[in-house]
C-alpha cells in the first residue's frame, strides 16, 4: 500500500488515513522516513496520461507590482487635484454667478419637476450665470432598498432616462456624485458621455475670472452635525481654516446659510447647506424630520472687482440672483 500511495502522489490526508489503518505509518514524518529507507520518491508512479495545464489568467509578480505603481500614480494625481484645486477659468472677467442645484432625486415621486425647471430655464436665459449640481441625481436603489421601486411610479429602466435628461439638461460647470450616485454607476457613466465635469463626493473648485479666484469648496455633504444649525460641517471646515470662499454641501435636504470670518486666518468663509427638490420624502415623514428646506437651489453672486466683505453674495431666491447679477453687469459695462 505504502508503494502505490506514495509513489502515486496521493494526497497526505488521504495516505496518512489509509496507512494508520494498516500500521505503515501514524503521521508524515514516520512516512517519509519509512518510504526513504525503501528508496521510494513521492509521486514518480506513472499514471497513464499527461495533462498540459491550460494557460493562466493571472499575472506576474513583476506585472502586478508594476500595474499597481500606476494605479497608484493614477489615484494619487486624481486625491491631489481634487484637494487641491480643480481650475475653471471664465472667459469673460466680469461679475458672474454660480447656482448650485441641490439633490433632484429626480425619479422620486416627490421630486418638484416645476421648480427644477424654472431654475434651469433662469440659468439657461442668464447670461454668466452658471450651474453646479450637488449630487443625487436620482434615487438608483439597489441591495436591501430595490424594494423601494416599488413605492415610485419611475421604474429602474425608466430613471437612467431621468438621470440622463439631468446631466443634459444643463452646461454643468461641474458634478458632484453623491451617494445614490455611488451606488451604481449611471450618474457617472452618463457624465463622461455628455462632457460634464464631475467628481465623486466633492472636491475644490477654484474658479479663476480675471485676476479674482473664486474657491469653493463643494461637497455632497461635510461632516459635522448641529441640531442648531444644519450648516455645522461647512462651519467646521471654516474653523479649519478653509481657505475657501463658499463651501457648499447639500445631501440632508436642508437649507442653512452663516456668513463667518475666520479669526485666525481671517479669511470670510461663506457655509452653505442647499436642500433637495425631493419635496416630499417618506423616509423624512416615517423620522419625523422637520421641514428645513428654504430652496433647492442657491445662487452664489460673484464682483471680481468687490472688497471681500461682497465678494460673493449669496441668495436663495434664484430669480434674485438672476437679477442682481444682471445689475452688476450692467453696472460694470
Amino acid at each position: 500500500m505504502l508503494y502505490r500511495l506514495y509513489e502515486r502522489g496521493a494526497p497526505w490526508p488521504e495516505m496518512l488515513s489509509q496507512l494508520s489503518q494498516v500500521g505503515q505509518g501514524r503521521n508524515k514524518r514516520s512516512v517519509i522516513d519509512r518510504a526513504s529507507n525503501l528508496g521510494l520518491k513521492y509521486g514518480t508512479s506513472p499514471v497513464g496520461f499527461t495533462a498540459k495545464r491550460p494557460a493562466t489568467v493571472n499575472r506576474s509578480p513583476e506585472e502586478v507590482i508594476r500595474d499597481q505603481a500606476r494605479h497608484y500614480a493614477s489615484k494619487r494625481e486624481r486625491w491631489e487635484s481634487k484637494h487641491s484645486g480643480v481650475e475653471i477659468t471664465l472667459d469673460d472677467p466680469g461679475p458672474f454667478g454660480i447656482a448650485f442645484l441641490g439633490d433632484p432625486h429626480g425619479d422620486d415621486d416627490g421630486f418638484d419637476f416645476e421648480k427644477f425647471s424654472f431654475d434651469v430655464e433662469t440659468v439657461r436665459n442668464t447670461p454668466h450665470l452658471y450651474a453646479a449640481n450637488m449630487g443625487d441625481l436620482t434615487n438608483n436603489w439597489i441591495g436591501r432598498l430595490e424594494h423601494l421601486w416599488g413605492a415610485q411610479h419611475v421604474t429602474s429602466d425608466e430613471s437612467i432616462e431621468v438621470a440622463e435628461y439631468i446631466v443634459g439638461v444643463l452646461d454643468w460647470m461641474f458634478v458632484i456624485l453623491g451617494n445614490h450616485d455611488k451606488w451604481r454607476a449611471i450618474a457617472e457613466l452618463l457624465c463622461k458621455k455628455h462632457g460634464v465635469t464631475y467628481v465623486s463626493h466633492g472636491a475644490v473648485f477654484k474658479v479663476r475670472c480675471g485676476e479674482r479666484v473664486l474657491t469653493v469648496d463643494a461637497r455632497h455633504d461635510h461632516k459635522g452635525r448641529s441640531m442648531y444649525n444644519p450648516s455645522h460641517g461647512q462651519l467646521k471646515r471654516n474653523h479649519r481654516g478653509s481657505q475657501a470662499d463658499v463651501i457648499i454641501g447639500g445631501h440632508t435636504h436642508s437649507s442653512a446659510y452663516t456668513l463667518l470670518k475666520n479669526g485666525v486666518t481671517g479669511h470670510i468663509g461663506h457655509a452653505i447647506r442647499v436642500s433637495s427638490y425631493k419635496r416630499f420624502d417618506e423616509f423624512a415623514d416615517q423620522m419625523g424630520f422637520d421641514d428645513e428646506s428654504i430652496s433647492p437651489s442657491v445662487v452664489c453672486v460673484v464682483d471680481p472687482k468687490a472688497p471681500p466683505e461682497s465678494f460673493v453674495t449669496v441668495m436663495h431666491d434664484i430669480r434674485a440672483g438672476a437679477d442682481y447679477l444682471g445689475f452688476l453687469r450692467s453696472k460694470h459695462g
